[in-house]
C-alpha cells in the first residue's frame, strides 16, 4: 500500500491520543496533526523524533495531516528505522496481500472483509475448496530487544476476538490471528503479558482450541508498506493431525521420515565428527536418516541411544539401515563426553513433549549444553528437547545454535523460553498438508 503526499516533521508532543504537535521540515510553525493510532506508542513518539505525515485529501478537516510513521532510533538493535503506526494500515495491507495470493496453502476462492461472527466482526472470512477461514488482523508496533509484543496497551477487544476465534476453531473453522509487524527487523510477536495478562491467557486458550498465527513481516518506508514474508505457526495438535492426514492420503510414513531427515541434513553445515542423540520416537528416526546421509557423504558420526530397546516402527527401520552400514552406536551414559564432537544433533524428544525432563534424558540435555558452551555446534531436530511445543516452556532444555523445524513452525518455536533456547531457526517444508 502507498501513501500520497508525504511530508516530514519533528515530533513535539501528543496532548491526547488523537492529536500531536509537530514542526514540519523547513518551517518554524507548530502544526497540529491527527494521529492515526489511539495506542500509547510511548516508546515511539518521543520529542525530537522524525515523523512522516500524509496530507489529508479532505481539505475541510481541522487537521491538514495524518501522522502515519515514526523513526525509532535503535530499532531491533540495528540502528534507526521507520515504524508505521497507522492503525488502519494493517487491514488494508492484509487485504492487498490476500488478493495477491499471499495466503499459505491453496488459492482462496472468496475473500470477504468485516465478516460478522458471533458478537464480533472478524476482519476477513475466506474460503478455499472446503476450507472456511477466519482471519483477525492485529498491527504490531511494540518492539523490545528485537522481539515484537502485542498489545501495547490493555485491549478487551483483542481478548474478545481471541475468544471468538477459539470458539470458531472448536466448531471447525480454520482460524488465524495475523500480526502485521509494521517495522523491519522483527519476525515474531509474543503476548504482552506484562501489560495485559488476560491477553496471554486468552492466547493460550486459543492455541489449545486450534487457532493459528501468521507473522507478517513488512518492508516499511515513509510512503509505502508491504508484506515481504509470512510465517505460519500452528499448535502441536494441528501438526499431529496434519501429519496423520498426510500419511493416510499422500505420503507413506517412512517416506515422510526420510524427507524430514533429508531436510535436516541439507539445512546444516556439519562440523565433523557428529554425535546424534536419539530418543525412542520418530524424532530419533529423523536422526537415523541423517546418520546414513552423513555416512554417505564421508562425514564421521556416531549415534548415542538413550534406550536401545525401544524404537518407533519407522525409527527401527532406519536404525537397522544404520547398523547394516556399520554406523557406530552406543548407549548414552552419565559418563558420556560429547565435547570432542564438532556437531551434536538433538533427536531426543519431539514437539509432543510436555512436562519436565528427568533421569538420563535430563543428563543428556545437560551434557549437550555443556559441550555447546565449549564450542560444539548444536542442532535441534524439529524443536529443542525439553521445550513444550505449544508454550515454549521447560525447566531443562537443549540450547541450540540452529533448530530445524519440520512441517510448519509450532508455537513453542516462538513463545516462552524459545528465544533463550534457539540462536537461530529455520523451517523445513516436507510436504505435510496442514489441515
Amino acid at each position: 500500500m502507498k501513501y500520497n503526499k508525504i511530508v516530514y516533521a519533528e515530533f513535539i508532543e501528543r496532548p491526547n491520543r488523537f492529536i500531536a504537535r509537530v514542526r514540519i521540515d523547513g518551517s518554524s510553525e507548530i502544526e497540529t496533526v491527527h494521529v492515526k493510532n489511539t495506542g500509547r506508542c510511548r516508546e515511539l513518539l518521543i520529542p525530537g523524533v522524525k515523523v512522516a505525515l500524509e496530507e489529508a485529501q479532505n481539505q475541510d478537516r481541522k487537521t491538514k495531516y495524518d501522522l502515519v510513521a515514526v523513526v525509532k532510533e535503535n530499532l531491533a538493535g540495528k540502528g534507526p528505522g521507520w515504524v508505521n503506526i497507522d492503525s488502519q494500515a494493517p487491514n488494508q495491507l492484509v487485504k492487498e496481500w490476500l488478493n495477491n495470493g499471499g495466503f499459505p496453502g491453496e488459492k482462496l476462492t472468496m475473500i470477504k472483509p468485516e465478516h460478522k461472527f458471533g458478537k464480533s466482526r472478524i476482519d476477513f472470512y475466506c474460503e478455499s475448496e472446503d476450507r472456511k477461514i477466519l482471519i483477525e488482523v492485529k498491527g504490531c508496533t511494540l518492539e523490545i530487544d528485537g522481539q515484537g509484543y502485542f498489545p501495547d496497551a490493555p485491549s478487551d477487544r483483542a481478548v474478545k476476538h481471541l475468544n471468538e476465534l477459539a470458539e470458531a476453531a472448536r466448531n471447525g473453522y480454520e482460524c488465524y490471528i495475523a500480526y502485521a509487524i509494521t517495522m523491519p527487523g522483527v519476525s515474531s510477536v509474543k503476548p504482552n503479558v506484562q501489560t495485559h495478562p488476560e491477553y496471554g491467557r486468552a492466547m493460550t486458550e486459543a492455541i489449545a482450541a486450534g487457532v493459528r498465527t501468521l507473522y507478517l513481516e513488512c518492508e516499511v518506508e515513509p510512503d509505502c508498506l508491504c508484506i515481504n514474508r509470512c510465517t505460519r505457526v500452528i499448535s502441536v495438535d494441528t501438526m499431529r493431525k496434519s501429519d496423520a492426514w498426510t500419511i493416510a492420503n499422500i505420503t507413506p510414513s517412512k517416506e515422510l521420515m526420510y524427507k524430514a531427515g533429508k531436510g535436516i541434513f541439507q539445512g546444516v553445515c556439519w562440523k565433523t565428527p557428529v554425535a546424534i542423540l536419539a530418543g525412542k520416537g520418530n524424532n530419533a528416526g529423523d536422526g537415523y536418516v541423517v546418520a546414513k546421509m552423513l555416512k554417505d557423504s564421508g562425514v564421521d558420526c556416531r549415534i548415542f541411544l538413550l534406550d536401545e530397546s525401544r524404537f518407533s516402527e519407522d525409527g527401527s527401520y532406519y536404525f537397522d539401515i544404520c547398523k547394516e552400514n556399520d554406523i557406530p552406536y552406543e548407549q548414552f551414559t552419565e559418563d558420556t563426553d560429547l565435547s570432542e564432537y564438532g556437531t551434536i544433533l538433538d533427536c531426543l524428544l519431539g514437539t509432543g513433549f510436555a512436562g519436565d525432563v528427568r533421569g538420563i534424558t535430563k543428563t543428556a540435555i545437560e551434557e549437550i549444553n555443556r559441550a555447546g558452551k565449549q564450542g560444539t555446534f548444536v542442532v535441534a531436530a524439529d524443536i529443542n528437547s525439553g521445550l513444550n511445543g505449544d508454550t515454549g516452556e521447560g525447566s531443562t532444555f537443549v540450547r541450540s545454535d540452529l533448530t530445524v523445524s519440520i512441517g510448519d513452525f509450532k508455537f513453542g518455536h516462538f513463545l516462552g523460553k524459545a528465544d533463550k533456547a534457539m540462536k537461530d531457526k529455520v523451517n523445513c517444508d516436507i510436504g505435510i498438508k496442514i489441515i
